[in-house]
């Protein structure tokens, strides 16, 4: 994925979907800070694949 955002930022993309899980299922949040990170200037949105997570956010 960091290489899919580098291309992305060679080709001038406004953003970038990112998202990680473990193998439990949980965000993975370190891996999900580093791809964040590498986006740099571009935005950055987290998968819709949240929704299919064990970590599931309070409502």
């Amino acid at each position: 994925m960091l290489r899919d955002i580098e291309m992305c930022e060679r080709l001038g993309c406004d953003g970038v979907v990112i998202g990680a899980f473990d193998a439990a299922g949980e965000v993975d949040v370190e891996t999900c800070r580093e791809l964040v990170a590498s986006a740099g200037p571009l935005g950055a949105t987290f998968h819709r694949a949240l929704d299919a997570s064990v970590t599931r956010p309070a409502q």
